[in-house]
């Protein structure tokens, strides 16, 4: 009975069981099926180390890059020790993840080569930029053009690096299905040998080895459609495994690589949408909520408008208590606005110390209203930056309503802007609309 208990419960003791049952050229065929089961379990083991060492790494510096790119155009839009300093260190930190990744002995002969061509163009962009942040006062207030073409060169560059290490994945991926491959290959061998073993083996050792089979098959069917799912892109596709044996190690490292590739695409996706200090949408994801809205009011007939708003005196914030008080400042109007707003409202950091709200739905009057609510709740907030200070600010907002103000969202944004100069003119701290100045002029 204790026998037939350990036949149902140990698959330790039903292996010696089967083996005891074989004869000698089956116990040659059983070491060859370990052998090839081995060499099928270091398959996916390579698979594990290919993602661990080529392509998150290539991740990481992809996400890097546009940290770079956001510092840098803070840097642009307020020039300043403290945002010099943090592009510098981010130069660093990004040639350091270079650097690292160039050693990595890749198996791949192109890919490294796709890394180093990636490497010059950073190199280059990197150049461009360190030489406008460490410039002297002349060539810091250079022309806007000037600056903006500089910028452009380095957007231009830094995008070829990205796409650069794209590629690089995209051979370590390839590496990866050629991996499975010969991970299949191996387990077709490893299929016939143990077939063999079962056809020379006593029918005593029959179902034992088909139990056997079954419980190897079983998870390594599971890791390959793993990492089949992986390599066609389903980054959340985690694999269930019960066992806590080699392969159950191997699932364990599978979810592990599978969960940081995902949170770094995740990572990636949110710095491309919003504001890295405020949190809210950034320029370029305004502009697509705009144009959205613009095609549903030319569709439904109903008008819309879009707000913008200053800070009030804001360079002497930055100037008396400091730009890490002013991004404090930034950080709390953002959570301020968007609090007072309704949940299909869209605001978003336009630039510097500048935001941008689209009110679906919402005519001149309602606008006007949450124009007022806003401005008040910042009027009447009390920032503290530490123990002993405390900062109130003011807002300027100016609106326009859209067809009724403009027909396009540059004309829209446009009107908006002038009102917002409309209240900076009269006095600061002021709601202005744009058709109160179209009333002046007739």
């Amino acid at each position: 009975m204790k026998i037939l208990r350990l036949l149902q419960t140990s698959t330790r003791f039903r292996l010696v069981v089967t083996l005891a049952a074989m004869l000698l050229p089956v116990i040659v065929l059983a070491v060859v099926s370990f052998i090839l089961f081995n060499g099928f379990i270091d398959s996916f083991i390579e698979v594990t180390d290919e993602m661990v060492v080529e392509i998150q790494p290539n991740s990481q510096i992809q996400a890097m890059i546009p940290k770079f790119v956001s510092d840098l155009d803070h840097f642009v839009l307020e020039p300043g020790e403290s945002r010099r300093r943090t592009v510098r260190h981010q130069a660093k930190r990004i040639d350091g993840a270079f650097r690292n990744h160039l050693k990595v002995d890749f198996s791949h002969k192109n890919e490294k080569g796709q890394i180093i061509s990636a490497f010059r163009e950073w190199q280059k962009a990197k150049k461009l930029a360190l030489k406008m942040v460490n410039g002297n006062q002349d060539e810091i207030g250079a022309p806007q053009e000037a600056i903006n073409k500089t910028m452009e060169r380095i957007d231009i560059l830094l995008g070829r690096s990205v796409r650069t290490l794209e590629k690089a994945n995209g051979l370590a991926i390839g590496e990866i299905r050629e991996e499975l491959e010969l991970a299949r290959a191996s387990r077709r061998r490893n299929i016939w040998s143990m077939t063999l073993a079962i056809f020379f083996g006593a029918v005593m050792a029959l179902g034992a080895g088909v139990m056997l089979t079954r419980s190897i098959l079983r998870p390594l069917s599971t890791l390959e459609e793993g990492v089949r799912r992986l390599g066609s892109g389903e980054l959340d596709y985690r694999i269930q495994m019960e066992a806590d044996d080699e392969l159950g190690r191997v699932g364990a490292a599978f979810n592990i690589m599978a969960g940081r590739l995902e949170m770094d695409q995740a990572a990636l996706a949110d710095l491309a949408r919003h504001d890295e200090l405020t949190r809210l949408l950034n320029r370029r994801e305004l502009f697509r909520f705009l144009a959205r809205e613009i095609e549903r009011s030319k569709r439904s007939g109903e008008e819309f408008s879009v707000m913008m708003i200053d800070i009030d005196d804001f360079k002497k914030v930055n100037d008396v208590f400091g730009h890490l008080a002013g991004d404090e400042v930034l950080r709390v109007l953002a959570q301020t606005i968007r609090g007072a707003l309704r949940p299909v409202d869209i605001v978003a950091r336009y630039g510097g110390e500048e935001f941008m709200i689209i009110l679906p739905q919402s005519g001149r009057l309602g606008a006007h209203s949450s124009g007022e609510r806003i401005r008040r709740l910042v009027e009447a907030l009390e920032i503290e930056i530490d123990k002993e200070t405390v900062i109130g600010c003011t807002i300027s907002v100016g609106l326009a309503v859209f067809p009724v103000d403009a027909a396009s969202d540059e004309r829209l944004i446009a009107a908006s802007d002038k009102a917002l100069y409309l209240a900076k003119e009269d006095g600061k701290n002021l709601v202005r609309d744009y058709g109160e100045k179209k009333g002046g002029a007739a």
